[in-house]
């Protein structure tokens, strides 16, 4: 049987599933940059092993425009999530879609400030 955290996780990814087909998220670094940039990006979702330069360069950017950023997953496994190959970055641009993810993985971890600005 499943632990909780698990089902939880799976919910998490799941939802990031569902806005990707929703059309409701931008991949890939320089996408996600744009989305921010632009205002569109109401959530962004760095994986764990995601560049430390990729990493910077996006929590300064949604730090100077406020945007919330988590850490969720590896790039092979958020790959998997939207449907494609290694994702280095997400940005997902519905205010349902990112309340749902940011209480979720508040939810998951806590409420505590693990992996995200």
């Amino acid at each position: 049987m499943r632990s909780a955290l698990h089902l939880k996780n799976d919910k998490l990814h799941s939802l990031i599933g569902l806005a990707r087909r929703a059309r409701q998220v931008v991949l890939g670094s320089g996408g996600v940059e744009n989305s921010v940039r632009q205002g569109n990006s109401k959530l962004v979702i760095l994986p764990i092993d995601a560049a430390p330069n990729t990493r910077k360069r996006l929590c300064d950017k949604c730090s100077f425009y406020n945007v919330k950023v988590i850490t969720v997953g590896t790039k092979d496994s958020l790959g998997k999530i939207t449907g494609g190959d290694e994702v280095a970055a997400i940005s997902v641009t519905d205010n349902n879609f990112a309340q749902a993810l940011k209480s979720l993985y508040k939810e998951i971890n806590g409420g505590g400030s693990n992996g995200e600005t």
